[in-house]
């Protein structure tokens, strides 16, 4: 599936070893403390900055959900499931991790971090969701995916170090997103399930509009708890 030429190859290798390495010097600055240190997540976290590059030069590197009857998967998936035989749980945290590390490299990468003390009522609201929507969808590997994203970056590690303290600080303080609400460990309960949308205001809606009206509730809720 990766046709590519000997000089390429040994480039993508190089590349994915220069990640891992900054990676795993990032990550032993970063978490110091024992708890913050799960085995599992490191050793998903150090897949996915090595295999970084390979996952890159894939045009459609995770597997196509937009269509239900197209079973197909990605060259990447392919490599990490027959390739490297990973159990699917691997699979997916692995290609969590690169997913949020790319949303975080479009989002984080034109936020200047000075800004976030200064923002008014409206524009502290409309990041909170902009940040809600990158980390929420990648759960308990948010934080590695954010840790990738900054040593991908070419930036000294003690910038790269001071970076991640700051964003945190962010999410945490200054945004008031829950790390433990991101994680997954604790659920944001909506003010209507769609049951009771349906129950009581809008009994015929269906489909991708019924869909819009859940989301336009929890952008409400994110925004305004």
């Amino acid at each position: 599936d990766y046709s590519v030429s000997p000089p390429v190859q040994i480039s993508i290798f190089l590349s994915g070893l220069d990640t891992l390495c900054r990676v795993q010097a990032l990550a032993s600055r970063i978490f110091v403390d024992e708890n913050e240190w799960d085995e599992t997540r490191r050793r998903h976290l150090f897949y996915a900055s090595f295999l970084k590059p390979l996952y890159e030069l894939s045009e459609n590197s995770l597997t196509d959900d937009k269509s239900k009857n197209d079973k197909r998967q990605s060259p990447f998936h392919r490599l990490l499931s027959e390739g490297l035989k990973l159990p699917k749980s691997d699979i997916k945290s692995i290609e969590v991790v690169l997913r949020g590390s790319s949303g975080l490299q479009n989002l984080v990468g034109n936020f200047d971090l000075t800004d976030a003390t200064i923002l008014s009522g409206r524009e502290r609201e409309s990041l909170r969701w902009l940040f809600w929507q990158a980390l929420s969808p990648l759960g308990i590997m948010w934080r590695e995916a954010l840790l990738l994203f900054l040593a991908s970056l070419p930036v000294p590690l003690p910038v790269a170090v001071d970076r991640y303290s700051r964003l945190i600080d962010v999410i945490k303080n200054e945004l008031s997103l829950d790390p433990n609400l991101l994680d997954g460990q604790w659920k944001m309960q909506p003010m209507l399930t769609g049951a009771q949308i349906r129950e009581r205001a809008l009994p015929a809606l269906r489909g991708e509009a019924f869909q819009q009206v859940l989301q336009a509730q929890e952008e409400w809720q994110v925004r305004n708890e």
